[in-house]
């Protein structure tokens, strides 16, 4: 008997789903890079930008720290995708969906 609510897949499934959230990860990863590029470039004021935002005291470091998150994220679901075992079902929980980007973060 199974205790919660699992999802059994397949390593192909399983594998191509990790790959497509590790490109939605890079996709992500470039965005904040292009982000932080044009706020350089912009020349925008730190003050007037860090009122608008969550942003600490450096807008350009942060927009590059959270690049950098995503960039390990897709590294480790890749890591992840070349390393199932095709012969094997792989039961997944909430918190692996949620790590898929099937499910929302837990309430």
């Amino acid at each position: 008997m199974i205790e919660g609510l699992k999802v059994t897949l397949t390593a192909t499934e399983l594998k191509a789903l990790c790959l497509k959230r590790a490109l939605h990860h890079h996709s992500r990863a470039k965005t904040y890079a292009q982000q932080a590029e044009t706020l350089e470039t912009a020349g925008v004021a730190m003050n007037e930008l860090t009122q608008h935002t969550s942003m600490n005291n450096d807008p350009k470091k942060a927009l590059l720290d959270r690049g950098s998150e995503h960039e390990m994220l897709a590294s480790e679901l890749s890591f992840i995708a070349d390393h199932l075992d095709p012969a094997e079902t792989y039961v997944l929980s909430r918190s692996d969906l949620y790590r898929l980007g099937i499910a929302k973060k837990e309430y």
